[in-house]
This record gives structure tokens, sequence and C-alpha cells, in this order.
């Protein structure tokens, strides 16, 4: 009897010296995402006003080529020409802001998952914070068309843009 509760006690321990070790190893994991997020502003936070506009990507980004998300303002066809916002669906997103394309990294803590037809996806950098707001329109096979918002905020400012779009291949 004796040999099973003291069996007991040392899986106890075991667990929680792996869980700590655990917290750990994901803190660790946080700060590397911190820092290369930090790493890849190259230049200074971003401000904006309420007549910020975003601006059309000049050159589709590479690495957004295949399976994503991309949007533009709701007011304009839904084609290569006028994408505003672009996802990989993954952990990252751009946007192009004052000439300079801007890559966001995933903010899971700000994301919701999908509920229905709807969907909410963060993404935060260059002090910026993205929250993508969507309802599903229409799905065909593997492609799916949204209608939604896309939310910019900074310490100061905040601005919201209606949007339509999709994922797929």
């Amino acid at each position: 009897m004796k040999k099973i509760e003291f069996a007991g006690i040392l899986v106890i321990l075991f667990m929680f010296f792996a869980c700590i070790n655990s917290n750990k190893n994901s803190m660790n994991s946080l700060k590397t995402d911190k820092e290369t997020s930090e790493n890849t502003n190259n230049f200074e936070e971003l401000k904006f006003d309420s007549l910020f506009k975003l601006e059309k990507f000049k050159q589709f980004p590479e690495k957004f080529i295949g399976a994503g998300g991309c949007f533009t303002y709701d007011t304009a066809k839904v084609i290569p020409e006028n994408y505003i916002f672009l996802t990989n669906t993954m952990d990252s997103a751009i946007i192009s802001i004052n000439g300079k394309d801007i890559v966001l990294l995933s903010d899971p803590f700000n994301s919701r998952p999908r509920i229905n037809d709807s969907i909410q996806d963060a993404w935060k950098g260059h002090g910026i914070n993205v929250i993508l707001k969507l309802i599903n329109k229409d799905e065909i096979g593997d492609e799916a068309s949204f209608r939604g918002t896309l939310e910019l905020s900074t310490k100061k400012s905040k601005i919201k843009f209606r949007v339509h779009g999709g994922f797929g291949n």
C-alpha cells in the first residue's frame, strides 16, 4: 500500500516539474516570437489619423501567393489589383501603408474560432493591431466569399474599413 502511495507522489511530482518546464519553454517561445516581430520592424511605430487609407499592393507579395485570404474595400472589385489586405491564413498578414508593405504576425489572443458563418482573426506588428471580422457570403468548393470589417488600431487611434474578399486556392 505504501509503495502505491509513494509511486503516486512521484507521478504527481513528475507532472508538476514537467508543467513548469513546459511553461518555461512556451515563455521562451513567446519571447522569440516577440523578438522576431520587433526585428522585422525596419521603421518606427506607424501613426495614422482618421483620414488614413490602406494602399493597394503595387506587387503581389510572393509569400502570399496561393491559398490564403485576399480582401479589398467593399466598394472595389475583388481582383488582385485592388487588394489592400492579404493573409496566408496560418501565421501572418500584410498591409501597405505609405508605400511600405507591413508584415503582421498572428494574434491568437484576439482571434475567435469560427462560429456558424462568422470569423474573427487578429494580427499585430509595428505598433498596429488588426482585427478582421467576417461573415460568410458564399462558398463554392474550396473557395469562400466574405464581407465584414478590417479594424486597425494603435495606442492613440482606431479606424475601421468595410471589406470583402475571400479565402481559397
